[in-house]
């Protein structure tokens, strides 16, 4: 197991990486974008979901001193610096320089080769961060530029952002929602009182119940 990924589980007491908020303790978890008419709603929800994300992880991250971004790549080989992604990333605006961190293997994954490739970057400012929240966004959705979106293939990608020191973790997982997951309650306080608004309703009752005190 790369020992990135091995941190990464046992600083935030999750036992994957994937949905991060059924596995948090202490997680909150937004809606981003909202219902939108395939017809015509694609840029409205874009910017929605771009203008939560944003206001969410730059207040997630107001105390922190160091964030780094996370790199998950999936395909049977290590990608090289001129993988397409991060030429686009880089395109975009992304520029910290990409640490490979080693790979892992899932045997139980549905795909021919489930091989997850890691790297680390960073310090990451604002402005790199916002591009990394663009991609999530913009890539399943359709929107360009954006890193191609295939759920099987070598250019499957996700990204975190994380602060290690602090203890907390977001994760734009595409332009539906966000989850931030923190090390203890009192990380999020802020955040579930400033973005209340935002949560996620299905999920709403556990999240108001961490802090019913």
């Amino acid at each position: 197991m790369s020992k990135l990924r091995r941190r990464l589980l046992d600083r935030f007491g999750v036992d994957s990486l994937d949905a991060l908020f059924h596995g948090a303790t202490w997680a909150l978890r937004f809606e981003l974008g909202g219902d939108w008419d395939v017809d015509g709603g694609r840029i409205p929800r874009m910017l929605q979901a771009i203008h939560r994300a944003r206001a969410v992880t730059e207040a997630a991250f107001a105390d922190s001193e160091v964030v780094e971004a996370v790199i998950r790549k999936w395909g049977a080989r290590r990608p090289g610096p001129r993988n397409v992604t991060f030429k686009r990333l880089a395109m975009m605006g992304f520029h910290p320089a990409l640490r490979y961190e080693g790979a892992h293997r899932d045997p139980d994954a549905e795909v021919s080769d489930p091989r997850e490739h890691f790297f680390i970057a960073g310090p990451t400012d604002p402005n790199e961060r916002a591009v990394l929240i663009w991609d999530a966004c913009a890539s399943e959705i359709g929107v360009s530029p954006s890193s191609p979106f295939m759920f099987d293939g070598d250019d499957q990608f996700s990204g975190l952002l994380v602060d290690f020191e602090r203890g907390v973790l977001v994760d734009v997982y595409d332009d539906r929602g966000m989850d931030v997951v923190a090390t203890d309650r009192e990380a999020l306080r802020s955040l579930h009182a400033r973005f209340g608004d935002w949560l996620l309703d299905h999920n709403r009752a556990r999240m108001d119940a961490m802090f019913a005190d």
